[in-house]
């Protein structure tokens, strides 16, 4: 079951030899990504006012609504035709994955500080921009890396098991976020610390995923 939820039919001769290499580095990072995410949560609905009987639901209302069409907004410029053709070159597509990931790391400080150390709404205005940016990027590399990994014209089936891995990783997350939570608490410092040794563990992964990549001669020049 687990082979015909995780892993594309005919696994391993219809994909590329670096598959398994480079799924099980990324299935790592994934899970970093998502303890991150969870400490970002957190940190913004404190900067929103959760649990401090502070925060007032209008306000909290604009700050997401400004949030949301700066992402918007943000996404189309880094949606460009200009820019998406060159975040998809395969001849760079390490560079520009490994610097997605680092903009994420960035911007998860920027989340972090907006909720400590103000002001707000600029910073997380800030963060969002990052975000986006770096979406678009993972967005136009993953679809480079599962052209590289589809060897028999399963593109489709290559994309959707790279999805059940993503969902399968968040599982093991929700499970661990509880107590991983439980051990922050509502410590400034602790959730710093956290996310820095997070971040480290996530760009590591990322580096020994994009390292785990050999691309062939015609990837690399496409």
């Amino acid at each position: 079951m687990l082979r015909a939820y995780l892993l594309p039919k005919g696994y391993p001769d219809t994909v590329s030899g670096d598959y398994v290499a480079y799924q099980c580095f990324d299935t790592m990072q994934g899970l970093m990504s998502y303890l991150k995410g969870v400490l970002c949560t957190m940190s913004f609905l404190r900067g929103l006012g959760v649990g401090s009987g502070g925060g007032a639901l209008h306000q909290a209302m604009v700050v997401w609504i400004v949030r949301d069409g700066t992402s918007c907004l943000s996404g189309l410029a880094a949606g460009s035709p200009a820019l998406t053709a060159r975040f998809a070159s395969r001849s760079h597509v390490k560079t520009y994955r490994l610097g997605a990931e680092t903009l994420r790391g960035f911007a998860g400080l920027v989340e972090l500080a907006a909720s400590t150390r103000g002001p707000f709404l600029p910073l997380i205005c800030a963060a969002t921009v990052c975000n986006s940016f770096a979406g678009v990027v993972d967005s136009c590399t993953r679809s480079s890396l599962m052209t590289h990994f589809a060897r028999s014209g399963n593109f489709s089936d290559c994309s959707a098991k790279e999805g059940n891995q993503d969902r399968a990783v968040k599982l093991v997350g929700i499970a661990v976020a509880a107590q991983f939570l439980a051990t922050v608490g509502g410590s400034a410092k602790a959730a710093w610390a956290a996310y820095g040794l997070l971040t480290l563990l996530h760009l590591l992964f990322n580096a020994l995923a994009m390292r785990a990549l050999q691309l062939d001669d015609a990837t690399k020049r496409d």
